[in-house]
């Protein structure tokens, strides 16, 4: 098994958890919501898996269900379809490892305060710490991108976490190593995280570089001399080479692009279909919690840059699919208006699986719109960059506030995203009330969430660094 890296859980303090001791930080959830009222198969939830699906760089307006024009997803929109799709979902950073995080401990980045090379302090505990002190056999299948790795606090809680070579680990491969570990435990309750990388921008020829017939599937009449670099720099690192130069593509060269990205999503999507026909075959998937969403997604020069690095957050960048299946569930294509954040998972998680001794945790359980939309609920949602800060947003139903600089008066923006969806007219200061009560409502946030005190740094290997560069994070 070249290039694979499997890291037991490590013991230390996580001797507690089987005590349910949290360093103190503890909090009562509500039993689980979906219980008396999604179908659910009296007395199963004892014997419930939870499957964690993050697709990396998947932006929600590149698929069907989100009303993409292309014919993407096919097997996510037949999820989406038969299950609970939230319209609405935002994540906090537009960065890997932060955002991945904070689904793992239901804090925001500048709260947990891991970036790219930094640890999750010891006395924060994760979504996997959790479930395996609750018995769940938990299994972590990553491929490697210089950013979950271990050594930042990401095989926590992991029984087997397996991080293999990105060059190797695309998602055909990963579903054929998956498989055997699956069938190996499908008599235990399992907790698995699954990160599939297919759609991310690529390190070699090409920056989006699918198999055969996906590479050429949405455009394959192109016939422009786009090679994928300048003959010095290729993929990833020649899109940061745009962006710090200002490049703007050629309109011919942009569609093929963003034609790869397309045959990327196409690509994966077809073993997202497979994954789902493994666990159905060991007989895992009516009894499991599936949730299928991204950490970030991507933009192509919508306002300039390419990739995920600009320093304002558009809706291209903080808005991804989040698409749940309930376990032993009917819940016909549900579609969840209310906004909710990617801090909301771990306690969603653990409040469905009906588990009160849980960690402190700033987001919320969002079952309960699921089972009543009226029911009361956040009207906002705030990010905030802590590897490159001060950047941050604020969104509502309505309006949203960006700023690639809190602190310097002229650097925010305000879209009207009911007449401007695609945030293309700045109206900071029309209406000023408006503008006033965003920036005091952003400015008020950032100032009450905890920060957190001391991050410990860890020295990337060469190795490491040279995935961070080939991938454009890094210079």
């Amino acid at each position: 098994m070249s290039g694979v890296k499997i890291y037991p859980e490590v013991l230390s303090r996580r001797k507690l958890l089987k005590h349910g001791l949290f360093s103190g930080l503890t909090v009562s959830l509500a039993p689980s919501l979906f219980l008396g009222g999604c179908g659910t198969k009296e007395g199963q939830e004892d014997n419930t898996n939870v499957i964690f699906i993050s697709i990396d760089t998947l932006r929600a307006d590149h698929l069907g269900c989100y009303g993409y024009e292309r014919n993407t997803s096919f097997n996510i929109d037949s999820f989406a379809q038969q299950n609970i799709l939230f319209k609405n979902c935002f994540i906090h950073e537009p960065c890997t490892a932060p955002s991945h995080m904070s689904m793992f401990t239901g804090l925001y980045p500048v709260t947990h305060g891991v970036n790219r090379f930094s640890v999750l302090d010891e006395s924060i505990t994760t979504l996997a710490e959790v479930l395996k002190s609750e018995g769940y056999r938990t299994l972590g299948f990553v491929r490697q991108c210089g950013q979950l790795c271990p050594e930042f606090g990401f095989a926590r809680g992991f029984d087997v976490y397996i991080e293999k070579n990105h060059r190797d680990f695309i998602a055909e491969l990963q579903n054929k190593l998956m498989a055997k570990y699956l069938k190996k435990n499908k008599d235990e309750k399992l907790f698995v995280f699954i990160h599939y990388y297919d759609v991310h921008s690529d390190f070699g020829r090409l920056p989006y570089d699918s198999p055969p017939p996906y590479d050429r599937m949405y455009y394959p009449d192109y016939a422009g001399n786009f090679s994928g670099g300048n003959g010095e720099i290729f993929a990833s690192e020649y899109l940061v080479h745009l962006n710090k130069n200002k490049v703007s593509l050629k309109d011919d060269d942009l569609r093929y692009i963003t034609s790869m990205y397309d045959g990327s999503v196409t690509y994966t999507d077809k073993y997202l279909g497979e994954l789902f026909e493994i666990l159905k075959e060991l007989e895992l998937y009516d009894k499991s919690l599936i949730i299928v969403t991204s950490d970030h997604g991507e933009e192509f020069q919508e306002h300039g840059w390419m990739l995920h690095g600009n320093p304002y957050f558009y809706e291209e960048l903080v808005h991804v699919p989040l698409i749940i299946k309930l376990p032993w569930a009917t819940t016909g294509g549900k579609i969840i208006e209310n906004l909710v954040e990617s801090i909301d998972f771990m306690p969603t998680i653990l409040g469905t699986l009906g588990i009160k001794n849980v960690p402190k945790m700033q987001g919320e359980n969002f079952m309960r719109i699921i089972e009543s939309p009226d029911a009361k609920w956040k009207y906002s949602v705030f990010g905030y960059s802590v590897a490159e800060g001060p950047r941050a947003f604020l969104r509502n139903r309505r309006w949203k506030l960006v700023a690639d600089n809190i602190y310097k008066e002229n650097n925010f923006k305000v879209f009207d995203l009911s007449n401007d969806p695609a945030e293309e007219f700045d109206i900071m200061g029309n209406p000023q009330d408006v503008t006033d009560e965003l920036k005091r409502e952003l400015l008020g946030r950032y100032v009450k969430v905890e920060r957190h005190g001391s991050l410990e740094k860890v020295q990337a290997t060469p190795e490491q660094l040279e995935i961070l560069k080939s991938l454009g994070y890094v210079e």
